[in-house]
């Protein structure tokens, strides 16, 4: 029987601004891809939204959640505001899996024609999905009190509004999660190739930028670490407060088979490698989550902070944690973002 090589390749997906919107449909959906993978882990895992575009971002600064622009920042509105003092929590290493495409990028270069050109030689062949991480993952967070005290100058009185849950657009972060994403790609060798083909263990190397001297082999695997960049940024945020309605309310409806329905959907549309499947599988989620769900898809992460509707019930995640699951489940809730950013129309501008 030929031998075979897995390489476990980590490598930190960087979403370079200049080619989120290809006009190829694979990029675009490939981008939606990694959303919805990345909104799935950081809600469900972490009570947080993902942050793809701003960085740095502080506890305090006030956010527009439709394009993720900075409407206000901690300085402008707090005497002392806090700036990074930032402590570990616990990494994700679970893993995501989701569709390898042509819209992520690793150090400024599409991570697809990284791939095609250690497959060129024909000697290996990398799998079509790949496995989100998230390492290493740090916090710097301000208790409710402080957002509060706010300087009573220029715009700062949106926070008031904000926190009484009367301005539907905005959010302001109580908690900044600061760190790494990471994606294991995993590859096999072509029939008859030994582990110690030299040239293409050269030519990962050259490729991914790092030392062969980092590439462990042992018996018919082989692994290797590759970070874009030697910083961490911005993955996420924490916010002041969710609607207690909306968060029950998804968690109603998905408890029992809808929600273990909409959750193998989801999965299949992160790893969906074509169209034709990913138009398959978000035909699923269209059936299961009905046209009331969907016509909020461009809101759903307003509608979730602050209500439907202005005075409603509005808790922090250290409320939300202390209610039972069968009200509050995050891990539907997670899921349910999930399906809302494959079904948008286009990424956010």
């Amino acid at each position: 029987m030929a031998s075979r090589i897995v390489f476990s390749v980590l490598v930190y997906i960087v979403m370079a601004l200049g080619s989120l919107y290809a006009p190829l449909a694979s990029a675009a959906d490939n981008i939606q891809q990694y959303r919805a993978a990345m909104t799935k882990i950081f809600l469900w895992k972490y009570r947080a939204l993902p942050i793809f575009r701003l960085n740095p971002i502080f506890p305090g600064d006030v956010i527009q959640l439709n394009n993720e622009t900075k409407y206000l920042t901690a300085s402008e509105c707090y005497a002392t505001p806090q700036r990074g003092k930032y402590r570990g929590i616990q990494d994700y290493r679970e893993g995501t899996s989701v569709a390898i495409s042509g819209g992520l990028t690793v150090k400024g270069q599409a991570l697809s024609a990284k791939i095609a050109e250690i497959e060129a030689s024909g000697q290996l062949r990398f799998y079509r999905t790949a496995s989100i991480t998230i390492s290493p993952l740090s916090i710097d967070e301000v208790d409710t009190a402080k957002l509060a005290s706010i300087n009573h100058v220029a715009n700062c009185g949106v926070i008031v509004d904000l926190l009484r849950g009367r301005v539907a657009k905005y959010v302001i972060a109580q908690s900044v999660l600061h760190g790494r994403s990471n994606i294991a790609l995993t590859a096999t060798t072509a029939a008859g190739a030994s582990i110690g083909v030299k040239g293409e263990l050269a030519k990962i190397s050259r490729v991914f930028g790092i030392s062969e001297a980092d590439i462990g082999v042992a018996g018919s695997e082989a692994t290797f670490l590759v970070s874009a960049t030697p910083d961490a940024m911005t993955l996420a945020i924490v916010p002041a407060h969710y609607s207690f309605e909306e968060v029950a309310r998804i968690t109603h409806y998905l408890q029992g088979r809808r929600g273990a329905d909409l959750e193998i959907a989801v999965n299949e549309a992160l790893i969906a490698d074509n169209l034709g499947l990913l138009q398959k599988a978000r035909l699923k989620i269209d059936e299961i989550l009905g046209k009331d769900n969907l016509q909020n898809k461009e809101r759903w992460a307003e509608i979730l902070v602050n209500g439907e509707k202005p005075d409603g019930k509005l808790m922090s995640v250290a409320e939300l944690g202390k209610m039972d699951r069968e009200n509050v489940d995050f891990h539907n809730v997670g899921n349910y973002a999930a399906a809302m950013e494959l079904e948008r129309l286009e990424v956010p501008r």
